[in-house]
């Protein structure tokens, strides 16, 4: 599961994003690394710092691993244990990197845009180049 989770930690980052650099410090990163056999390995991180440039194409993002909500708390347990992603000795996760596809994104609107990203994805202090597709999210904040 720890090679899954590497690969798919950059699913959806909610932010506002209009002509310029904006930052969310409530943005979402989520995962899910869903096999045949654990259908329960789904997480949200509500409290990432996140921060998109529509200039340059730009993504990046903070979480915390402690912040990691799972649906069963014995999965989010092993989660952060040592022998998973150490969260006491690593606490974060960052990825920066550029939208590949920014064509499909309208930074003026709010919606949901379907993109490629990538970058660099860090966890436990080592950096793996990622290319994923994820879901972008904008809205404005009210």
């Amino acid at each position: 599961m720890k090679k899954t989770i590497l690969s798919v930690m950059i699913a959806t980052a909610s932010l506002v994003a209009f002509a310029q650099k904006k930052t969310s410090t409530s943005a979402t990163v989520a995962f899910d690394a869903t096999t045949s056999l654990d259908n329960l390995a789904k997480a949200e991180n509500k409290t990432a710092i996140a921060a998109i440039d529509p200039s340059k194409n730009t993504v990046q993002f903070e979480a915390a691993i402690k912040n990691f909500a799972f649906a069963n708390p014995k999965i989010q347990e092993h989660f952060n244990q040592k022998s998973w992603l150490n969260s006491d000795e690593f606490p974060k996760a960052t990825f920066s990197g550029v939208i590949t596809n920014p064509s499909a994104v309208n930074f003026n609107k709010d919606g949901t845009y379907n993109v490629t990203v990538e970058g660099d994805l860090t966890i436990k202090d080592k950096t793996q180049k990622v290319k994923h597709r994820q879901l972008l999210l904008l809205q404005a904040k009210l």
